[in-house]
């Protein structure tokens, strides 16, 4: 009996049977949680003032949604404080012009640290800090 005979598999001689291929899910299960929670975020905020907050040229003074002030990462996605309510062409314009959106406060850039400066009459002191 030739050696061939006994090993048909490694050959190549016999055809593979192909397991059924599990497709790659859309979005983890920590994600989905996440989504649910900005989802509730964004229905309390419009519900709260349905009102736009960047009033921008072309505004359509109803928000449909949340601006993200500075930009979406998992350490601000859910974080109210970066989070303004917008009309689909004020956050559209907020994308096409980010140098003037920043000069507006509509915008931050997420790489550098933003000072906060506040003037307390009490201690007749200003204070600086870092967010």
């Amino acid at each position: 009996m030739p050696a061939y005979d006994r090993f048909p598999i490694k050959l190549g001689l016999t055809p593979k049977v192909e397991k059924a291929k599990k497709p790659i899910k859309q979005r983890s299960e920590k994600r989905v949680k996440e989504q649910k929670e900005y989802v509730k975020i964004v229905k309390e905020m419009l519900a709260e003032n349905p009102n736009c907050d960047i009033r921008e040229d072309g505004c359509q003074t109803v928000a449909t949604g949340l601006h993200h002030v500075k930009k979406r990462s998992p350490a601000t996605w859910l974080d109210k404080r970066w989070l303004k309510r917008a009309c689909d062409n004020c956050n559209s314009w907020v994308e096409l012009h980010p140098l003037e959106a920043i000069k507006k406060g509509h915008s931050v850039s997420k790489h550098l640290p933003i000072q906060v400066t506040v003037i307390d009459p009490e201690l007749k002191a200003v204070i600086v800090e870092q967010i």
